[in-house]
């Protein structure tokens, strides 16, 4: 089963429709019955499509599609696959030069042509690998090995899922911590830090604080902030922290190890021997993954009923979808790790890029309705502006 295919279905047919044979780059239709039912827009199939009297034919596929999101490694393997070629054909057009040359030697020697002088090789290695921009069908049965192994590291993660990876916004990998700080004066503290909550003002933050008897500020706790989000370009602020100041104790929450560096860093600049650290209290995500897990299904309540008609009025829905809108606007110049760091404007400059990018887009589409805010003119829209 040397090919892998980008594919879309019509089940009331039954007829698999490759759009892009992705090593190759071949298109045809395959007539069959079964995996059209279970396929989704943009799913690659790894299989063996047979022609015989100009129907193409389904003759083997194996078990597990790879979703849409796979397809730059597709993508990449051929590109490496071109350069294999590129470089043995080469070597070869080298290897059959250098055999005329010595028997032309041999003939100008003696007059008498060798045997075989002339007849070195039966095919042209340019005609069995092509012309370097495209694959050769006999070049997949010559890596058939190589690209089955290269189909089982792609599915195997996706049958046996490592625990996620989980990070931030900046990119920070998620460690739950909280830092503690001895301090003498809730007040002194407050003064201080409350800097660090740039979408409220002073009069907003103490609208939520508790007093003493004698008036004096004894509780109070509000969001760390910053402006914007280096991911997220539609987002106006994004919350770093929770920080907690009463009686003799000031208590930030974190979820990232620079996270909490920075803020040890932001107390020392600002309040210096006014608060001291004591200790960081870090949870393992592990453990707090496992106890969600093992948490009964929380009853539908009235707060939840509440969240949900809040979230369904129109001025909601379109402030979601104008944040949406924003994030898809900034997206096309963003460099992705899927394209090497390239931006999706840059990558589709190139052929390979543009496949990626196609992918990206489709996996949008597919991912999209479960995303607040989505439009599906989205999709459409970053199609048109990067002219795909």
């Amino acid at each position: 089963m040397p090919i892998a295919s980008s594919s879309r279905t019509s089940t009331d047919l039954g007829v698999l429709k490759v759009r892009n044979e992705s090593l190759t780059e071949t298109t045809c239709e395959v007539l069959e019955r079964s995996a059209s039912g279970s396929l989704t827009p943009g799913d690659i199939v790894y299989g063996m499509v047979v022609e015989c009297d100009g129907i193409s034919m389904l003759e083997a596929s194996a078990p597990v599609a790879l979703p849409t999101r796979l397809k730059f490694v597709i993508v990449d393997q051929r590109e490496q696959l071109l350069e294999d070629e590129a470089w043995e054909r080469e070597e070869a057009l080298k290897a059959m030069a250098e055999e005329e040359s010595v028997a032309d030697d041999a003939l100008s020697d003696d007059g008498v042509e060798p045997v075989g002088a002339g007849q070195t090789m039966n095919v042209d290695p340019a005609d069995a690998m092509g012309d370097g921009t495209t694959l050769q069908k006999s070049a997949l049965m010559r890596y058939d090995f190589s690209n089955r192994e290269r189909y089982w590291d792609l599915v195997l993660p996706l049958l046996n899922p490592a625990p996620p990876q989980l990070h931030n916004t900046d990119g920070d990998r998620l460690s739950m911590q909280r830092l503690i700080f001895a301090i003498d004066s809730p007040a002194a503290v407050f003064e201080a830090l409350k800097g660090l909550a740039v979408e409220q003002s002073e009069q907003e933050l103490l609208q939520g604080a508790e007093y003493a008897a004698d008036g004096g500020l004894r509780r109070i706790a509000f969001n760390w902030t910053k402006r914007g989000n280096s991911r997220h370009k539609g987002w106006e602020t994004t919350v770093l922290g929770r920080i907690d100041i009463g009686g003799t104790q000031l208590a930030a929450e974190v979820n990232s190890g620079e996270r909490a560096a920075k803020f040890k860093r932001l107390v020392s600049e600002r309040l210096g021997e006014k608060a001291r650290y004591r200790v960081t209290e870090i949870q393992s995500m592990e453990r707090l993954l496992a106890e969600a897990r093992a948490k009964p299904p929380r009853p539908d309540t009235q707060v939840d009923r509440d969240q949900a008609a809040l979230m369904a009025l129109p001025e909601v829905q379109a402030q979601l979808r104008g944040m949406m809108a924003r994030h898809y606007e900034a997206w096309v110049d963003e460099k992705l790790p899927a394209l090497q760091g390239k931006t999706p404007r840059e990558a589709v400059r190139t052929a390979a890029g543009r496949e990626k990018v196609e992918a990206l887009i489709r996996d949008i589409e597919r991912m999209g309705p479960g995303m607040g805010g989505y439009d599906p003119s989205i999709a459409d829209n970053l199609r048109e502006r990067l002219g795909i």
